[in-house]
């Protein structure tokens, strides 16, 4: 891996593919900085540097006063376009900071002057961007955003959406490539249809400059060849592709580079590996929680008293709840956190809320108890994981806290709520109506809504949702770790839904997190966003264009993570089998469980829907029920171009429950 100090310094400033919100929807800029060269006789000043920058139109606008500070990261200049044609003139200022090659600020926008904004508060747009001279030092991995002509499919004048992905094959000199269609838009996102299996390819040349590649599929009922040719020009790419033997005329194919933080199709090294993590978790940090900032002060606030815990038997849960009687106790936590203001401002307060399960008699033990941090989906509480309830709308299917709480581990469940400018505000709940989200997730337990990080004097944090949200968990676990009681060896995260996806980025972006349990998210991040899901929005950054569920999980490696996929669940895809993408996840992510650690990611395939399992027995469970953990049978294509390896819902049981596996590989 490249050295970092170096990476950063002014020669990698140029080439930068910037994201503006402009303010309701991203647009794709590109920015040319480079370092002057000093002339014989002259001195040192501020205007070391020149440059312009490709506008939405393709023109050229100019850049001047860049300022850069190899020492903080902090880069600004200011853009000025002027149009002829429209009569158009205006000046935006953009300031921001540089981690890993990756730019976050904010700019300004004004009509009238071309003066440095002398308030902060102007600054009330932001922009995410990436440094191509940093990532790109070799011409693998990479990953393209790609727009196909759907008249292959007999669908003319739609689109096909989907991903390519190209490595370096056995870190040899030959390369593997694959493809997934995700939608066929017919006039927008919302139309979608169509969504394909992944398929190989076979690479012909990839030069990083020129690609040629062959798709295929032998089957019966389907029988063609596409032959792809394409250009790389910066960030884009573009080229014609024929269908045999439907469509012999060339048709037109295009792409932008996405997932550039890719782990990746092939394994590498332990070295690498590990230096990618360290790198991925930095850069997503500075994307997603302003590079996740230590609190100046915390004051956590517990019910001056324990509450016994209610056993609601909820029906369809397979933890075997009757031979686990509720020995534990519950008290409610408020934690507090005062926050530095990133721009010189009041600090900033924050607040969450969480429920701590503990065993009964754990005081008189000197015994270190393994802890569990276990996460509410949507219309959930920190209550409903402890005290699932079928008389709430969605409390009955959080029921694991209080499953790990049974067998003696101590439960920390926080919730996990919305922010008060979230894209989900309007969304039917079938217990309060459309306006649930106005009031919180489960606002008669404690779940109310958890207004933005906002610095003084905007309208707008520099926080994506997520971010707030793994950031809040990330503070509960420096709690946690502070109890004399918990074995800070073995620390699981876990959640459904929602709650699965900040598991999964908590146990991506915190080492302390032993193992990762999560049921229900494993989408492919392709088929998450351009299907134009509301759980996958990032406010300020395109999700896609920075990181794929595989990269999230390759991030756990080598610690232990299962992920639970529902034969039946369709919340992330939308043409059976629903668990094909996952197939496909779960395919990418395991080249980051190298062989000495292949054991240690399951993928648990069950027979249910969208819901959590143990894998004991059920209350009322049916005879012909699956009991003990499954994985799939194939998970990987029988030969070169085969695709019913996807399709194929086969599974083998493994020995033992969920906790068994745990026990197995607990430190």
């Amino acid at each position: 891996m490249r050295d970092t100090k170096k990476a950063e310094g002014i020669w990698n400033l140029k080439n930068w593919y910037l994201h503006a919100e402009d303010p309701f929807v991203l647009i794709p800029l590109s920015a040319y900085i480079k370092k002057k060269k000093k002339r014989p006789g002259s001195s040192q000043s501020s205007q070391l540097y020149s440059g312009y920058l490709i506008n939405e139109q393709g023109g050229r606008d100019i850049v001047d006063h860049i300022d850069w500070d190899e020492n903080t990261g902090s880069l600004s200049f200011c853009r000025h376009h002027t149009s002829m044609e429209k009569d158009t003139n205006f000046w935006e200022w953009y300031r921001g900071r540089v981690v890993e090659g990756i730019f976050v600020g904010r700019f300004s926008h004004n009509t009238h002057s071309s003066e440095c904004p002398s308030q902060k508060s102007n600054y009330v747009n932001h922009v995410v961007g990436w440094n191509s001279t940093y990532f790109d030092s070799d011409i693998v991995p990479r990953v393209y955003d790609i727009i196909l002509d759907a008249g292959y499919r007999g669908l003319h004048g739609a689109q096909s959406r989907g991903i390519l992905r190209i490595d370096r094959a056995n870190n040899g000199s030959n390369f593997i490539g694959r493809m997934k269609i995700y939608a066929t838009g017919i006039e927008n996102m919302w139309d979608i249809a169509g969504e394909e299996l992944e398929y190989d390819l076979t690479i012909i040349h990839w030069d990083g400059k020129n690609l040629e590649f062959i798709r295929q599929d032998n089957r019966p009922q389907q029988n063609w060849t596409e032959f792809f040719r394409a250009k790389v020009n910066n960030q884009l790419i573009s080229g014609t592709f024929t269908h045999k033997p439907d469509v012999t005329d060339h048709l037109l194919w295009r792409g932008s580079r996405a997932q550039i933080l890719t782990y990746g199709l092939e394994e590498k090294d332990n070295v690498y590996r590990k230096a990618w993590q360290e790198r991925t978790r930095r850069q997503l940090m500075h994307i997603i929680m302003t590079g996740n900032p230590s609190p100046i002060k915390r004051v956590v606030s517990l019910s001056p008293s324990y509450r016994d815990p209610i056993d609601y038997r909820i029906a369809q849960r397979d933890d075997n709840p009757l031979e686990w009687p509720q020995n534990y106790r519950l008290r409610e936590i408020w934690f507090e956190y005062i926050l530095p203001d990133m721009y010189g401002g009041p600090d900033i307060t924050r607040s969450s809320h969480a429920w701590l399960a503990t065993p009964k008699g754990f005081e008189r033990s000197n015994r270190k108890l393994p802890a569990v941090i276990a996460l509410n989906g949507h219309y959930g509480s920190a209550w409903d994981v402890l005290q699932p309830n079928s008389k709430h709308s969605c409390g009955d299917i959080y029921w694991y806290g209080d499953s790990f709480a049974r067998r003696g581990y101590v439960v920390l469940a926080i919730d996990i709520s919305h922010r008060n400018d979230s894209p989900l505000y309007g969304l039917k709940s079938p217990l309060f109506g459309p306006f649930i989200l106005d009031f919180g997730d489960d606002p008669l337990h404690g779940n109310h809504q958890h207004p933005s990080i906002i610095s003084h004097g905007f309208e707008s944090s520099d926080w994506e949702e997520t971010g707030e949200r793994v950031w809040d968990v990330m503070r509960a676990i420096d709690y946690l770790v502070t109890l004399p009681y918990v074995d800070t060896s073995c620390i699981i995260a876990t959640g459904l839904s929602i709650g699965a996806e900040i598991a999964t980025i908590i146990g991506a972006l915190d080492p302390r997190i032993s193992m990762v349990i999560a049921s229900g998210w494993s989408p492919d991040s392709g088929l998450f966003y351009l299907t134009g899901h509301k759980c996958s929005n990032w406010v300020y950054a395109n999700n896609i264009e920075y990181i794929d569920t595989s990269d999230y999980q390759a991030l756990v490696a080598p610690r232990p993570l299962v992920v639970e996929t529902g034969k039946g669940d369709h919340v992330w895809s939308i043409t059976y089998p629903y668990y094909a993408a996952d197939k496909a996840v779960a395919r990418r992510s395991r080249v980051a469980y190298r062989e000495e650690a292949k054991d240690k990611f399951v993928h648990y395939l069950h027979h249910g829907e969208h819901e959590y399992h143990i894998g004991d027995r059920n209350i009322s469970a049916p005879a012909n029920s699956e009991s003990n953990l499954r994985t799939p049978t194939l998970t990987e294509p029988e030969s070169y171009g085969s695709l019913t390896w996807q399709t194929d819902g086969k599974t083998r049981q493994l020995q033992g429950t969920i906790f068994d596996f745990i026990s197995k590989l607990k430190p």
